[in-house]
């Protein structure tokens, strides 16, 4: 082992002490917390989707037509500010937690190797 190994096993040690496997000092991804967050987004999309709709219909079935300007265009705000943008933020972290596991496993697999 060089000394950038035992630089980055230091690192890793202490950003990733908590999901450190016992048996053999690996790290092991951790499903629930990528699977808790998919459910979180897609709560945040509903919701968000909910919220324009109902913005949109007070607007729609409002008596002036100011509130129908507004219901249709805070309807639709409301539902990308509030649920679209949150959810693909949401998801992007996901999908960067997945990968750098699968980037983390083709290193430990590349090493092993040699």
């Amino acid at each position: 082992m060089g000394r950038n190994d035992d630089y980055f096993k230091e690192e890793m040690t202490y950003v990733s002490r908590s999901y450190e496997d016992d048996m053999d000092g690996e790290y092991v991804v951790n499903p629930v917390a990528e699977s808790t967050l998919n459910v979180v987004a897609v709560i945040v999309l509903v919701i968000g989707i909910l919220a324009g709709l109902i913005i949109m219909l007070a607007g729609i079935l409002s008596d002036d037509s100011l509130g129908l300007i507004y219901g249709l265009i805070a309807g639709p705000a409301t539902f990308v500010f509030s649920g679209l943008l949150p959810w693909a933020c949401i998801k992007v972290v996901v999908n960067m937690s997945r990968n750098l596991h699968a980037i983390r496993e083709e290193l430990h697999e590349l090493k092993n190797r040699n």
